[in-house]
């Protein structure tokens, strides 16, 4: 075992469920809304519904067997002690997989689909390492600022080297899926794979020609997306559109003012349960009629027990401060340059954030884009086996593993490319700023 490196349990502690029902006892939800369920946020009936069945019939300690199934770790990275799960395979060829969570997930997220990928299939399986991101779950709070998804990655690559893995393969979605684009953009040496749920295509701030013509090339078929892509792309654009337009109100209050919202959400069960209740429903494939059809009410009761008996509900949302730059006068941590490290893509329906195959190849070295039938963002509890074959199509056996290794090893210390390929969005572009300016110059003679 590495330097540093002890085993860990989840605790539990029949007082903790206990003061959850006390609170609940004295819950008082709001008066019911006239807007359709879910419109406005979560209906009080179903919260009402959620609070009796957290009270009366939920099982935490249930929860936690089924966590402590799963080797439980800590392990000191810079100033941080870091959990993870660290899930070996039994097969005679493994890949290291670094699984990385987002919000309002947790390693929980993980309890169907680490069985999935440590299983030995055709003499293959994953050594799966799981951590809960600093100030999430078990792990140490930063005790500082500058903990963005940037600083993340970079905790993750000195985690898997403590572990022994000098290369590695990366799967994640939401923040997981950010982390991992930091990962293939700065630790492209020791990361030399990536599968990702969650496509996080921005360009980089604009500092010159090369970062203009990035944002000018990947803006241009977004804005035009209904005539330059074709119907599926373009429904997929509006989708996005849609979210940033009536659903990115939770991001706004974290990444500016978490702490605020922390004090009502640290001390109300009920509170913290609405707040991440909404999420699960509104970004999974489910229904009004069905509001647990694809994340059960367990599964969302389990996540919320975590993140009370942690009180990390407010050390979570200060990831929204310190990378969506909203407050800060740093750039924006979800950009960078283009991810030169072989890369799949798994697509839901119901993602909140749906990205095309076209704009994806500008950001990505692309080698697999899937697209799914049913799920949402959080794939790895509403569609486990779906994305466990996707994950092993992709990093298939050792073999894989070893040509992504010899490619790592032969890009040595280059520099990783700050564009895509050329392709016909240059050309496009091109012409448009071409006709722009002789608009201009045409307009003043």
């Amino acid at each position: 075992m590495s330097v540093g490196v002890e085993r860990f349990e989840v605790p539990f502690r029949e007082e903790d469920m206990e003061e959850v029902r006390q609170k609940l006892a004295q819950a008082r939800p709001a008066p019911a809304s006239p807007s359709p369920d879910w419109k406005a946020g979560t209906p009080t009936h179903v919260l009402q519904d959620a609070i009796k069945y957290w009270k009366e019939s939920y099982d935490w300690k249930a929860a936690v067997e089924k966590l402590n199934t799963f080797d439980h770790f800590t392990c000191p990275v810079d100033d941080l002690r870091i959990h993870f799960i660290h899930q070996k395979t039994t097969a005679k060829e493994r890949t290291p997989l670094l699984l990385i969570h987002g919000w309002p997930g947790s390693v929980f997220e993980f309890h169907k689909l680490i069985p999935l990928l440590t299983a030995d299939k055709d003499g293959h399986g994953f050594d799966v390492i799981a951590p809960s991101l600093p100030g999430y779950g078990w792990s140490e709070a930063p005790k500082q600022e500058g903990m963005d998804t940037y600083a993340i990655a970079n905790v993750f690559d000195k985690l898997m080297k403590k572990l022994g893995y000098e290369h590695y393969v990366v799967q994640g979605g939401d923040w997981g899926g950010i982390i991992a684009r930091a990962l293939g953009r700065h630790h492209a040496k020791s990361c030399v794979g990536l599968h990702v749920n969650f496509l996080a295509c921005v360009p980089p701030p604009v500092r010159g020609p090369v970062s203009l013509w990035h944002n000018v090339r990947h803006w241009a078929p977004l804005v035009l997306a209904p005539l330059v892509m074709s119907k599926e792309d373009s429904a997929m654009v509006a989708t996005t559109r849609t979210f940033f337009r009536e659903g990115t109100g939770y991001q706004f209050i974290q990444a500016t003012r978490p702490d605020t919202l922390a004090q009502g959400l640290n001390d109300s069960p009920v509170g913290l349960l609405s707040w991440l209740l909404e999420k699960f429903y509104a970004w999974s494939d489910s229904s009004a009629a069905e509001p647990f059809r694809s994340v059960s009410l367990d599964e969302v009761l389990t996540h919320v027990m975590i993140y009370w008996t942690t009180q990390s509900i407010g050390s979570s949302m200060h990831l929204y401060y310190e990378s969506l730059a909203v407050m800060r006068s740093k750039p924006l941590a979800l950009s960078g340059g283009y991810i030169d490290v072989p890369t799949a893509a798994a697509c839901f329906p119901k993602e909140i954030i749906q990205t095309p195959e076209s704009v994806a190849r500008r950001t990505y070295n692309l080698q697999q884009y899937t697209k799914f039938e049913a799920g949402g963002h959080f794939a790895a509890l509403e569609q486990p086996e779906v994305l466990a074959s996707d994950v092993r199509r992709f990093f298939g056996g050792r073999s894989t593993f070893s040509k992504l290794q010899q490619r790592a090893s032969a890009l040595g210390n280059a520099s990783p490319r700050t564009l895509a390929p050329p392709d016909w969005v240059d050309m496009m572009c091109l012409v448009l700023v071409v006709a722009l300016v002789l608009w201009f110059v045409l307009s003043w003679v």
